[in-house]
């Protein structure tokens, strides 16, 4: 499972828009959503691009936003 608010607080911060990086990474605004709050699941290939657009480098936290366990 994502971590939603872990990433949405990234998009934030970087001041990225939902609808820019669902256009980055080739999909839907509607469907990056549905991915973003567990509704739908992220390719690897999504994940990939999508730390590529945010930055995100270190292994741990890659795997703290996009393979976490628990989600409240």
């Amino acid at each position: 499972m994502v971590d939603s608010a872990k990433l949405k607080a990234i998009l934030v911060e970087k001041n990225l828009r939902q609808a820019d990086v669902a256009k980055a990474l080739g999909i839907s605004t509607q469907t990056f959503n549905y991915k973003i709050n567990n509704k739908n699941e992220f390719l690897s290939s999504e994940i990939a691009k999508l730390c590529e657009i945010l930055g995100v480098v270190d292994e741990q936290k890659v795997v703290h936003i996009f393979f976490a366990r628990n989600v409240n």
